[in-house]
This record gives C-alpha cells, sequence and structure tokens, in this order.
C-alpha cells in the first residue's frame, strides 16, 4: 500500500508482477481499491461501493503501477454491494484493503456499514486494523465486469491523446517522444524500425 497523495503526481513505484493493494482517489470525490492478488499477470481488480467505471486517467495509473509487457491489461470490476449515502466510500476502500491484507476476498463480503467508523476508530486508536464487521453476501457468486485495454509503447500505457509511431517490422506502436523519433515518421508513410528491429 502506497501513499495515496503519489497518485496525484504519477509517482506510484512500478510493482509489475508483485502482488500489491491500493487505495485510490478517483472521480474527484471518490475511494476505491485496486489489487492483483490472486489475479492472472497483467490483471487488477477493482472493489468501489459504488460500482463505478475508471477513467481513462485512472486506468493510467493502473498501467504505471502494473507495469507489464503484456499486449494488453485486464481490469475486473467486482460488482459489490452499494454504500448507503455517499460518505463512507473511504471507509469501504479501507475494509476492502484490509480484508485482501487479511487472506479475504472483499468481493465475498457485505460489510456492516452502521459499525464501520467506529471499527476504523478503534483500530486507528490502537493501530492495528483487524478485518471489518461484515457478513458473507447472500449470493455466492460475485459478478464481475472485466475490461480489456491494449498497452503500446516501452511505457507500457493505454492509447492517450498523444501520437504514435508504427514499427514497420513487429508492428509495435511507440511514442514519438519515449523513444526520440524523428518527426519525419510521425503522420507519414516512410518505414521506421523500433529498436528492437534495427
Amino acid at each position: 500500500l502506497q501513499n495515496t497523495l503519489l497518485q496525484q503526481v504519477s509517482c506510484f513505484d512500478v510493482l509489475g508482477e508483485k502482488q500489491f493493494v491500493q487505495v485510490l482517489h478517483v472521480n474527484k470525490n471518490h475511494w476505491i481499491t485496486i489489487s492483483n492478488v490472486g489475479c492472472k499477470a497483467a490483471s487488477t481488480r477493482v472493489f468501489d461501493s459504488l460500482n463505478l467505471s475508471l477513467s481513462p486517467t485512472e486506468i493510467k495509473v493502473i498501467a504505471e503501477t502494473l507495469y507489464t509487457f503484456n499486449k494488453l491489461m485486464v481490469i475486473e470490476y467486482a460488482d459489490m454491494p452499494f454504500q448507503c449515502g455517499s460518505d463512507d466510500c473511504g471507509l469501504f476502500a479501507i475494509a476492502y484493503a484490509c480484508s485482501i491484507f487479511n487472506g479475504k476476498d472483499p468481493s465475498q463480503e457485505n460489510f456492516t456499514q452502521k459499525l464501520m467508523r467506529s471499527h476504523l476508530v478503534k483500530g486507528l486508536e490502537e493501530k492495528s486494523l483487524t478485518p471489518f464487521p461484515s457478513r458473507k453476501r447472500a449470493h455466492k457468486a460475485c459478478k464481475w465486469r472485466r475490461q480489456e485495454v491494449a498497452l503500446y509503447c516501452t511505457c507500457r500505457l493505454p492509447r492517450d491523446s498523444r501520437q504514435l509511431v508504427q514499427c514497420s517490422t513487429c508492428k509495435e506502436w511507440y511514442h514519438p517522444e519515449c523513444l526520440k523519433i524523428p518527426s519525419k515518421y510521425i503522420n507519414s508513410q516512410e518505414a521506421w524500425f523500433c529498436n528492437s528491429c534495427i
């Protein structure tokens, strides 16, 4: 778990294949938890008490943290029970992270919202967070939404508004600024070859 303030300046440590749990601030006023614990390579799971989709900026943060050489990154969204009201998303994000740290699957939990705040305060006072009060979800299997995100260039990020140049041999796409590709190859039919294909 890294400091959430690092997200604002795209400075999370690159974790690659290491397992991680991270709380993210999204949509300007909402907190979620992401994790690749128990996931296949190049995959991460999203636990969100409002079940929102991620913006391109937030997907980029995940790609930067996951940094994989796979052509696709998979994001799996758990269909979580909705929080009541709009103020407790941070509590839920911490509860999801705490569950994962304690070897539990948050998608199988139904947190008791009215007990969560006092549980967090007690844990902070005692300097020890234990799993939040919950009960098993009524239905056995959580539904998951799957989003595949293509990754490009040596930076291994999703497509954005920046130009891309395709290698004439391997057909991989690269950002000119990442490889210092001369401008004559941008929007050109002239053959260009990446460092691996030269």
